[in-house]
């Protein structure tokens, strides 16, 4: 939670933004990076997903990876040990964008890697509907690979119909039950093997952050704003839970306790990756008094299925 201070201050470093719009790129300050290897042998494709979007481009892309005869490795950040990063000659990362920013349990994994250093990188995210600062949301997830010694290499954003329960149940995001479709498949194809070309040509990527309305909202905290005025009564009914344990696998933060039915509150972080999984609408959340319905539950009353890859159906 903000202190009053701290809110003053992230309300004047977002006014400030508010009138900015433009292109900054981030120019390498000495020559260009040297890549650990340009013929990469052992690569690591990993994603934080939780109703299936991001972990589903991230399926295809280590499809691709290893159809081209390289080692690959991949599977939910939960999943994948930050520790084993530096044994990889390639790593590429996703996550879906949560507050216009890469998701809480993506940005946590990367802070807890280990130095990667000289080893090329790149990301990808997804993101619901007409979009939600998804290329800086990309380029933020770049930037912590970089820091930890990685060299950028490419960024990419692939569109879905919106899984953010709050806003289910609008026309809009029915418009995008389409997504993703085989465009989204293609394009995704298409980035991993250009990510590929560009580690064989020794081409690195300089990140190119865009100042929009979105990065005050970044500043301000949208998440603790969405606890504070728009999730009530966050809670388990203990009489429609079956003990599957979901909600408990995808929270980013341990707020759940399925056995004692308890929801720390305080830590959860307003993902609402516990709803959208929940098969029994066990998990309870109302949104201004009304009941929030979970992604999964949403796809069943909607007699909504989505699309896969034809390599996966």
């Amino acid at each position: 939670m903000y202190s009053r201070r701290s809110f003053i201050k992230r309300s004047l470093v977002a006014t400030s933004l508010i009138a900015v719009s433009g292109k900054v790129t981030k120019v390498f300050a000495a020559e260009k990076p040297v890549m650990k290897t340009n013929q990469p042998k052992r690569v690591l494709v990993t994603w934080f997903s939780q109703t299936g979007h991001t972990g589903r481009i991230g399926k295809l892309i280590a499809h691709v990876l290893a159809s081209k005869g390289l080692e690959v490795t991949s599977g939910d950040m939960r999943e994948i040990s930050p520790s084993t990063a530096p044994e990889f000659d390639l790593i590429l990362a996703g996550s879906p964008v949560h507050y216009f920013k890469p998701s809480y349990g993506a940005s946590d994994w990367i802070k807890r890697l280990p130095s990667i250093e000289s080893i090329p990188v790149a990301t990808w995210v997804t993101f619901g509907n007409d979009g939600s600062n998804q290329h800086n949301a990309a380029c933020d997830l770049l930037e912590m690979l970089e820091e930890k010694g990685g060299v950028p290499v490419a960024v990419n954003m692939f569109s879905n119909m919106n899984a953010f329960p709050p806003s289910l149940d609008g026309d809009r995001v029915l418009r995008y039950k389409h997504l993703p479709n085989e465009e989204t498949f293609q394009k995704a194809r298409l980035y991993a093997a250009d990510v590929l070309k560009k580690v064989e040509e020794n081409r690195s990527w300089e990140i190119d952050f865009l100042f929009t309305m979105y990065e005050p909202m970044k500043v301000l905290g949208m998440a603790w704003w969405t606890k504070k005025f728009m999730m009530q009564d966050h809670h388990i009914d203990e009489n429609l839970c079956i003990r599957c344990y979901s909600c408990m696998g995808k929270c980013p933060v341990n707020a759940i306790k399925v056995d004692t039915n308890y929801i720390d509150t305080d830590r959860c972080v307003a993902c609402m990756g516990c709803v959208n999984v929940c098969p029994t609408s066990a998990m309870k959340i109302k949104s201004f008094g009304d009941p929030v319905h979970g992604f999964t539950q949403f796809l069943r009353r909607k007699n909504i299925t989505i699309k896969e890859p034809k390599e996966f159906s």
